[in-house]
Order: structure tokens, then sequence, then C-alpha cells
């Protein structure tokens, strides 16, 4: 009887909050709305159980839930308002994603939610934003073994946002280097040959680019700039 337990459990911290009792009644109410897919309500519980109750001996419980119900939304699971379903909300994914960070900066947790942060940008076509999180991954967690597929997620971040611009390389050049850097940082790891395929595939679409720019200016009969291009 789930609902009745999560009635009595939320009736328990409201009438004694200072309780010994209180904090896990807290967190029985919060995995009850989890076991019930209620899992926007079930984050709050969870965080309301952390803001009131820091030292609860389920601490790591607690950010794996709130982890694990951010993954669910970032996978396309719908918010709720009013207890009624809207479109997915990468905005709100990433919020979660931070408070779950905020709550334990140094656990095993915090360099996962960093990474998921970046492909919840991606997901929104955010290219900038997405690089930053990457970046902010390596800067807060160097030893970290997401580390190396920040770097790697950094050049296909760019990647990504090179198909979107036919004139402007910038995107391109950039992508470029990031996979270049994640050759040159992280020697070992699984997705080098991928990378030089990357470059590859880059190196050829930049020169796609500075012709389609070389033809133009060659229409235009400006021959100067065409030349410059048609060299590149």
């Amino acid at each position: 009887k789930l609902d009745e337990a999560r009635e009595a459990y939320r009736e328990l911290v409201e009438t004694w909050p200072l309780s010994p009792n209180s904090p896990e009644a807290q967190f029985r109410h919060a995995i009850i709305l989890y076991k019930l897919y209620d899992f926007q309500r079930s984050f709050k519980e969870f965080q309301k159980l952390v803001d009131k109750y820091s030292d609860s001996e389920h601490f790591n419980e607690i950010l794996k839930y709130q982890y694990d119900i951010a993954c669910l939304f970032l996978a396309g699971e719908r918010q709720k308002v009013w207890k009624i379903p809207t479109m997915p909300s990468m905005d709100k994914t990433v919020e979660m994603f931070e408070k779950v960070i905020k709550n334990g900066p140094y656990s095993e947790i915090a360099p996962m939610s960093q990474l998921k942060i970046g492909f919840a940008r991606e997901k929104q076509h955010q290219w900038d934003n997405s690089v930053k999180a990457y970046e902010e991954l390596i800067r807060r967690y160097p030893k970290s073994d997401l580390a190396d597929d920040a770097q790697y997620q950094i050049g296909y971040t760019y990647m990504l946002a090179s198909r979107e611009a036919d004139y402007d390389q910038t995107a391109t050049n950039r992508a470029i280097i990031g996979f270049q850097d994640y050759i040159t940082k992280y020697p070992k790891s699984e997705k080098i040959e991928q990378s030089h395929e990357n470059i590859e595939r880059l190196k050829h679409e930049q020169g796609r680019g500075y012709m389609t720019v070389a033809e133009f200016y060659d229409r235009q009969k400006k021959y100067d700039a065409a030349l410059v291009y048609y060299n590149k």
C-alpha cells in the first residue's frame, strides 16, 4: 500500500521534523515516489532530505537516485506541470545534474553528472554551452576517468556544429583542434583511431567549404579573394 505508506511518512516529517525518525521517513517517502514513477517529485523530496538532513546515512544512495532520475529526463522522460506531462526539458535536466554536483562535488557521480550536462546541451544544439560543460569537467576533475571522454566530446561537439555552417569554418577548425588535443593528451585512449578518421573527414569538409567560398567570389568576379580560397 505505497500511497498510504508515503502519506504516513510525509505526515511524520511534517508533524515531527526534529524527530530522529524524520530523516528515514523523508528518505522512504522519496523512494516510494520513485517506485510510483513520480520521478520529478521524487527528485525534489530527495533534495529536501539533503537540505534538511545533510548528515543522512543514505547520502550516497540519495545522490545515486537523483543522478538516475536526471538520466531518465535526459533520455526523454517528460516533466510534469500539475501532473500533466509536458515535452522533455533539457534546461530542467541540466538543473538536476547541477544539483547533484552541488550536493556531492567530490563524489564519484559528480564527473558523470558534468558529462551529462554536456550531452543535454548537445541535444539543444547549444554547442558553446556543451563545450563549456566538457571543459568544466576537465578543469574540475582532471584525474577522472571521464576527462578523456570530455576532451573527445569537445571535438565531436564542434564537428556537429560544423555541419550547420557551410561558409563559416570556425567550428570545423575548432573540431580539428579538439581531436588533435585528444590524441596528444590521451594517446592510449580507445577513440584514437576514430579521432584520426574524424580529423580526415573534417579536413575534407574544410576543403569543400573553401571551394564553396572560392566559387562564390569567382562568380562575383572578385578574383583576388577567390584566389585566396582556391589556394587554401
